[in-house]
């Protein structure tokens, strides 16, 4: 009896290690976890950097937050577009890369003595659009890293006669988030390596200190994303297996 086109006694058969060994799975699972650190790294310190050393006032933090709204609208648009043009992996790739690269040129450019625009109107102009490009293509690529992981349902389909959305979502999700939350310890550490004060007042010598951790940070976080985004050129499912692997699940095997 053949069940979506597969042999019924492989749909019995199949386990929940079969699905979750999946080796485009494992890409996904590992990217996600690797930029999972970077991201609990970077919560930590946003705030930080944001008062110490861009020395932000609270509107103009408040600003750049609300940055993130349209962020969803112009990713959801940007994505679909990029993916029809040069394939979901490339796509995703790109974006995420462009997004590392806007997130971190500003604090690069401070830290080494060149963005020195502290305390004038230009510097939120600078960061805001610096923040927005970076939003707008990390959103883009979760969309299509979403869609590429969505695919891999298919895949597993084929391999092991069973669908596992759930099964895929949770171990992909789970892990990335308990990194996420360790990885939030990790700035405590830089703070304390530094001996950054606990109630400091933006002054030179906090801006001393802040720009020491920013040193520590900055080379941390790039490893991680760009780690992260390295990871995905190993994943193999592209369109064309796509396509195969939808028609094998209709019943009607490409020839």
């Amino acid at each position: 009896m053949q069940v979506f086109g597969l042999q019924a006694g492989v749909y019995r058969g199949a386990s929940w290690a079969s699905r979750l060994t999946n080796r485009n799975f494992i890409v996904a699972l590992m990217a996600q976890v690797i930029a999972g650190l970077g991201f609990g790294i970077a919560a930590g310190l946003t705030l930080y950097f944001q008062t110490y050393l861009w020395e932000l006032k609270a509107q103009d933090i408040l600003i750049l937050t609300l940055l993130g709204i349209p962020g969803p609208i112009f990713g959801g648009i940007l994505a679909p577009r990029l993916a029809r043009r040069f394939g979901k992996k490339k796509a995703a790739m790109a974006l995420f890369f462009t997004s590392v690269v806007f997130g971190h040129t500003p604090m690069f450019l401070k830290l080494i003595g060149v963005l020195q625009l502290n305390g004038t109107p230009a510097l939120l102009w600078v960061l805001a659009s610096f923040t927005f490009v970076q939003m707008v293509c990390a959103i883009a690529g979760y969309i299509l890293a979403s869609s590429m992981i969505g695919d891999i349902v298919e895949e597993v389909q084929v391999r092991t006669g069973r669908r596992a959305e759930g099964l895929l979502t949770t171990a992909d999700s789970l892990p990335s988030k308990i990194v996420y939350a360790i990885a939030a310890l990790i700035p405590g550490l830089f703070l304390t390596a530094v001996a950054f004060p606990t109630k400091a007042q933006p002054s030179d010598r906090t801006m001393e200190l802040i720009t020491q951790v920013g040193w520590l940070y900055l080379p941390t976080v790039l490893v991680l994303f760009l780690g992260s985004v390295a990871t995905w050129s190993f994943y193999r499912l592209d369109e064309e297996s796509h396509a195969r692997n939808l028609k094998t699940i209709a019943g009607d095997p490409p020839p």
